[in-house]
């Protein structure tokens, strides 16, 4: 189950984060319009050298979808790649705490940063964003979602989602007032129930997650998943290696299947680190 995390909105960082990884991230990811919607206002980021990988899918009319999402990916990777201001002192700033902490701490950054560009332009007033994130550490990955964007990972041939959808269709099912086969055609299966920079604080879930040589990660927003089911997923995520062909292969099935919404997909292959 993902957890909230207890990182408090003013809580920040001093101290660069040094990733040292024994895997060798090999990552590719792409964004696509779709077949119907005009304009894309996904995001999304690979940054290997960090060990952090991000999908965001914007909210918000007259593009303001596109520069919220935009903003979640820039503030939280300059949360995470440098950062300038300080945390409490009783933390260790480069110890195993200190890159979950900026990680978290960027999303809150970036709900701030979404609200002051809705406050001095009215056109981006409500807008917002989902988050979806991997940060690849030591031994471990700290995965950090808002919104219904998704975390996927491979293992051993078996795909299991990381992340619980902040949707209204998955509250409904969890409270047991809808049936999980009724989701697909469930009229406001769209609705969102959080998301970065629409409210005055944004409660964000994370989860820290053991990795193995050979797992792979697979990071998108809703335009794959409300096309594609986790079996046809999975299915092409077994058939392609190569994460470009596989993306590609993704892109491509959900843009044949409708291609309703912009889809993007970040695929991360974590390989042994050759001496």
């Amino acid at each position: 189950m993902s957890q909230s995390n207890a990182l408090a909105e003013d809580d920040t960082i001093d101290q660069p984060v040094r990733t040292h990884l024994p895997f060798a991230p090999v990552a590719y990811g792409e964004t696509d319009t779709g077949s119907v919607r005009e304009h894309n206002e996904d995001s999304f980021a690979v940054v290997p050298h960090l060990g952090l990988f991000m999908v965001a899918d914007g909210i918000g009319g007259a593009a303001a979808g596109e520069v919220a999402s935009r903003t979640a990916i820039e503030q939280v990777q300059w949360a995470v790649e440098d950062g300038e201001t300080t945390w409490p002192s009783d933390g260790v700033a480069n110890g195993p705490e200190s890159g979950p902490r900026r990680f978290i701490a960027g999303i809150h950054r970036a709900n701030r940063a979404i609200r002051t560009l809705a406050r001095k332009d009215p056109a981006k007033k409500g807008m917002g964003t989902t988050f979806a994130g991997v940060l690849v550490m030591d031994r471990c990955a700290v995965i950090a979602h808002v919104g219904d964007s998704r975390v996927y990972r491979l293992r051993d041939g078996k795909l299991e989602q990381m992340t619980r959808d902040h949707s209204l269709a998955n509250h409904l099912v969890e409270m047991g007032l809808l049936d999980p086969d009724e989701v697909d055609t469930f009229p406001r299966r769209n609705v969102i129930t959080r998301a970065v920079g629409t409210h005055e604080s944004v409660e964000v879930d994370m989860r820290i997650v053991d990795v193995r040589s050979g797992d792979a990660f697979l990071l998108c927003s809703d335009g794959l998943t409300g096309e594609l089911d986790d079996g046809e997923i999975g299915a092409i995520l077994r058939e392609h290696d190569d994460p470009i062909t596989a993306v590609a292969h993704l892109i491509d099935t959900a843009n044949e299947k409708g291609g309703s919404d912009n889809v993007t997909v970040v695929l991360v292959q974590l390989e042994p680190m050759h001496a």
